[in-house]
């Protein structure tokens, strides 16, 4: 009687150690889902907000292994790559670790820093208040090259940025700063010019053509009467371009100011800024979107107004 008592008592110390096991060291090939740990954060608080994500498969096991490893307070912050339903061991091994995870974004041709600034909120980097605080600080409208980055979670905003910084400075070719300093322009005032063109059409072979209306109506002293610069003022590149808008008070609104405006607008690709630096030889002077995605080019307001006319009969006959 004694000996089965033992055996089945045994039997149970043996299954129930198995079960820890299993539960403890298990690895999980589950679904991979991200979770940021901060600095800020307790032993109790990262196992709350793993346990919310359904990442761990025992928080108390969690806990309990962190403590008697000793390293309570060695869990690194960042972002990490987690399965779902992980083991305890799995998830503590990962976060003594310090392996983040690296986070791929592209940045679109055109885009402003705000709407960086969004996508790097999105994708758990940093706030987005944080990003523009530092792109307001050092003046990088314009600089935060467009491209595909793989960005390390635990970068601040500070490193995001020089990142950025770093691939504009990479792409921009010693020549053109003889160029610009030709046409008697700064590489901010290129970059301004090149980030307007940027915004006004997405077709690269219109490009020298809208720079060189531009670069005419400079020289002209006329107003660039950009739609674009109005929209970066207002904060939105969707909202309808009314007269009232027309008439928003900000020193980014060429139909108020001659010129270029203080800063650029957003955030230019290569051939943006080779338009902006080699514009084509034309004589245009206006340009009016014809509602297929193109640009009619005009020497003359004559000219402009009717293909204005032109543009909204054929809109009204579409209707």
């Amino acid at each position: 009687m004694i000996k089965t008592v033992l055996r089945t008592f045994a039997a149970i110390t043996v299954l129930v150690i198995v079960i820890l096991a299993l539960m403890i060291f298990l690895p999980s090939h589950g679904e991979i889902k991200t979770v940021r740990i901060t600095r800020q954060m307790s032993l109790h608080q990262i196992s709350e907000k793993l346990t919310q994500k359904e990442l761990l498969r025992s928080p108390f096991l969690f806990i309990i292994i962190t403590r008697i490893s000793g390293h309570e307070r060695n869990l690194k912050a960042g972002l990490y790559e987690i399965p779902v339903k992980g083991s305890p061991y799995q998830v503590f091994q990962k976060l003594v670790s310090g392996k983040t995870a690296v986070v791929r974004i592209t940045i679109p041709e055109g885009w402003s820093s705000r709407e960086i600034a969004q996508l790097m909120e999105r994708k758990d980097l940093c706030s987005r208040e944080n990003f523009l605080t530092v792109v307001a600080q050092k003046s990088l409208e314009g600089f935060l090259f467009p491209n595909t980055y793989f960005i390390p979670s635990e970068f601040s905003p500070e490193s995001i940025t020089q990142i950025f910084v770093k691939e504009f400075h990479n792409i921009w070719r010693p020549e053109w700063n003889e160029r610009a300093k030709q046409m008697r322009f700064t590489q901010k005032e290129i970059l301004t010019l090149a980030s307007i063109i940027e915004r006004e059409t997405n077709l690269d072979e219109e490009k020298p053509i809208i720079s060189s209306v531009y670069h005419h109506r400079l020289r002209r002293g006329m107003r660039l009467e950009a739609d674009p610069t109005v929209l970066y003022a207002v904060q939105s590149w969707h909202k309808p371009v009314t007269s009232r808008l027309l008439h928003t008070v900000s020193p980014y609104n060429t139909y108020l100011h001659r010129g270029l405006p203080p800063g650029p607008i957003c955030n230019p690709g290569a051939k943006s800024i080779m338009a902006a630096l080699y514009p084509a030889k034309t004589n245009y002077l206006f340009f009016v979107a014809d509602g297929n995605g193109a640009h009619i080019f005009s020497r003359s307001l004559a000219e402009h107004n009717s293909a204005r006319n032109m543009v909204k009969t054929r809109k009204e006959r579409s209707i």
